[in-house]
């Protein structure tokens, strides 16, 4: 059985040092790592992160065929065309479009780990099509990093209960080497039934909920709805 040296990382101003061989899996199941598979799944071509929302605004500007996605704290940004929410990019009209995206928590990940290898955008809504991209490159994975985008400068209880459910599933294929904060997650892994209420009830869900986003969660927790895998790499996501 191959073998894989994991990190995780579920604070991501942890002042982890990422090296340019490390292969990283993003998460941020609330929502923009639900939403950016959900944009791959249906159809768009390329997905270019923005810290900024004003460097979103100059991209659409500069070609209006590029679509504007952005949020704050939960809202829609007025002028832009999508919020963060998977819901609005389900069966949107998206197909071979270019969409350039701001979100509150995702893209300052991004930011932090963009010197990386790749980093590879992983939700409940593709969890086995991460899996077998791990499993079916792990030769050429040096070191793999999950990194957790969290709520601001908190952890979020759904990305690490979702990176719980990762590590559990890499390792029915893989003989992962953990470091202490993986194999921690790992052992607290919980059985879905209980995991799923947990993640209804957790304090960004209720954010959500008292915005109206009900929606979006009961979305982002659909297990392998997509078969793909978006990975960012020379300054834009795109389609494995």
């Amino acid at each position: 059985m191959a073998t894989l040296n994991l990190f995780s990382i579920t604070n991501k101003y942890s002042g982890f040092q990422f090296e340019t061989t490390d292969t990283v899996i993003l998460i941020d199941i609330y929502r923009a790592t639900s939403t950016i598979v959900t944009a791959f799944g249906n159809g768009v071509k390329e997905i270019i992160p923005c810290v900024e929302i004003e460097q979103v605004s100059k991209i659409k500007n500069k070609n209006n065929e590029i679509l504007g996605a952005c949020e704050r704290n939960g809202k829609k940004i007025d002028g832009m065309d999508f919020d963060n929410s998977p819901v609005s990019f389900n069966n949107a009209n998206i197909a071979d479009k270019i969409i350039a995206i701001s979100t509150t928590n995702c893209t300052k990940a991004i930011e932090i780990a963009k010197n990386t290898k790749e980093i590879i955008f992983a939700s409940f809504l593709n969890l086995d099509a991460v899996c077998n991209y791990i499993t079916d490159n792990v030769e050429s994975i040096e070191r793999c990093v999950i990194l957790c985008a969290g709520n601001k400068k908190k952890e979020s209880e759904e990305d690490n209960l979702f990176a719980s459910e990762l590590i559990f599933t890499l390792n029915k294929g893989i003989d992962l080497i953990m470091d202490e904060r993986s194999f921690q997650l790992f052992s607290e892994r919980e059985e879905i039934p209980f995991a799923l209420e947990k993640l209804i009830n957790s304090t960004h869900a209720k954010r959500l909920i008292s915005l109206e986003k009900r929606k979006d969660i009961d979305f982002s927790l659909i297990f392998n709805k997509f078969d793909c895998v978006p990975i960012y790499a020379n300054h834009s996501i795109k389609k494995k």
